[in-house]
């Protein structure tokens, strides 16, 4: 209750009687009046005081959510909800995923894959992160808040507490309770620039997350369908990882950012794209595990396999059991001894991230080029030469138009050893067709 006067009670002077009181209110407008009367005048509450906000803020900020359980063995292996762990269960050495800390903040920690050697739980690891994270943030948090701008009328105002105390939530990573701040400013003074302007860029960027986390490129079994429909959901992601590196967030946003940049352009083979956007979340993340498996697929894309293994073995180091990083060097001994042999992809001049239509596109373009007929006329060396190139071009085509040989030969693995007992076409093999429909080749 505020004692009844005769005056017009400003909300500073409010908000310094229910302080005092030790009672909590919602914030008043800056040119809202309570005015007296004879009666004692009761203040209902229907929030806290933006102080009290804080006050829990951080207890949410470090709050896990869930060990968020994947499959493969892999902590960035597809995600099934229905085996997510509490936040108090002991995350056993059998499971591989990772834990998801305070939904407003959306950052991750702990990602394991199976075969890990400390057993933990969540609630343990996400108030360490956040503590780590605190120590990273703190002196950025401080810089971007102090170089915020302030109002002219009042440095000390409530209003400027609500602006200054959003942009700290938002500077840790805390998009909704920085919206939540924004906004109560703006409901105070709608015209208040600094708040519009962070209100808006953090909108554009709560947007843009959310769309390109949509998207992001998930680990599930399927045929060359699937792979494509992958692609495409792939580049629309990029789409909206862009827009969200526009808006200059800070730097817990951008690991984050960088993880799913590394993620889609390793998908889409795109080399040295992948090699950066994961070399940058690997500075970010601060070499975390997660990271590390990143940084060595794509240095796997790009052929550098002694960089790849060294990733691997950084992490058995401290987890000698860890099973993605034993398959990862296994898969890195088949591709060194496939070095040696032939590349079809290199044969029709085309990339490891080409689409059946460019693959078919590659193929036509090659073999008319090479065809015997065009040949006949020239001389038996030539015609010769001319009949090996058609056949290497008949045979890579023949791998990499065959979704399941394709595939293990990605893998590392001899296409030859596949079709042996009769499955091999023979030298004779002339795959003039597309699609059921054969080619009719015409010679200038």
């Amino acid at each position: 209750a505020i004692r009844p006067n005769p005056a017009l009670w400003s909300p500073n002077e409010v908000a310094a009687a229910l302080r005092r009181s030790g009672s909590e209110m919602v914030y008043l407008s800056a040119n809202a009046h309570l005015l007296s009367t004879t009666a004692p005048l009761l203040l209902l509450v229907s929030s806290t005081w933006p102080e009290r906000v804080s006050a829990s803020a951080d207890e949410e900020q470090a709050a896990c959510v869930a060990f968020r359980r994947t499959t493969g063995c892999s902590p960035a292996g597809a995600r099934d909800s229905q085996m997510d762990a509490g936040c108090d269960e002991l995350v056993r050495s059998e499971w591989s995923g990772f834990c998801e800390c305070a939904a407003g903040a959306g950052f991750t920690t702990m990602e394991v894959g199976c075969g890990h050697v400390n057993e933990f739980t969540c609630a343990q690891a996400c108030s360490e992160r956040w503590r780590q994270m605190q120590g990273v943030d703190a002196s950025a948090a401080s810089e971007e808040v102090e170089s915020a701008p302030r109002s002219t009328e009042d440095v000390d105002s409530d209003l400027e507490k609500l602006y200054r105390r959003g942009k700290q939530f938002y500077v840790v990573g805390n998009i909704e309770l920085a919206i939540r701040h924004y906004r109560e400013a703006l409901r105070s003074d709608p015209d208040h620039k600094a708040s519009k302007a962070d209100y808006k860029k953090l909108k554009k960027l709560q947007r843009a997350m959310a769309e390109a986390e949509s998207k992001l490129p998930r680990t599930v079994e399927g045929g060359r369908k699937v792979q494509l429909e992958q692609r495409e959901n792939a580049e629309t992601a990029l789409k909206y990882l862009d827009e969200a590196l526009a808006v200059a967030p800070p730097a817990v946003y951008r690991a984050e950012l960088f993880a799913h940049l590394c993620k889609c352009h390793t998908t889409l083979k795109n080399g040295d794209k992948a090699t950066h956007s994961c070399a940058e979340h690997k500075r970010l993340d601060g070499g975390s595990t997660g990271s590390r498996l990143y940084m060595a697929e794509a240095h796997i894309l790009n052929e550098q396999f002694d960089a790849a293994s060294g990733e691997y073995h950084s992490i058995l180091e401290t987890d000698e059991n860890h099973r993605e990083s034993r398959e990862g060097l296994q898969l890195i001994e088949k591709l060194k001894r496939r070095a040696g042999q032939v590349d079809y992809y290199k044969i029709l001049g085309i990339g490891r991230s080409a689409t059946e239509k460019e693959l078919k596109r590659a193929y036509h373009k090659m073999a008319v080029q090479y065809h015997p007929d065009k040949y006949a006329a020239k001389s038996e060396a030539d015609a010769a030469e001319a009949d090996k190139k058609f056949k290497e071009i008949a045979r890579a085509y023949e791998v990499l138009g065959d979704e399941e040989l394709r595939r293990k030969y990605d893998l590392g693995e001899d296409p030859d050893e596949q079709q042996q007992g009769g499955g091999q076409r023979g030298g004779n093999f002339r795959p003039m067709h597309h699609g059921g429909q054969r080619v009719h080749v015409h010679f200038g």
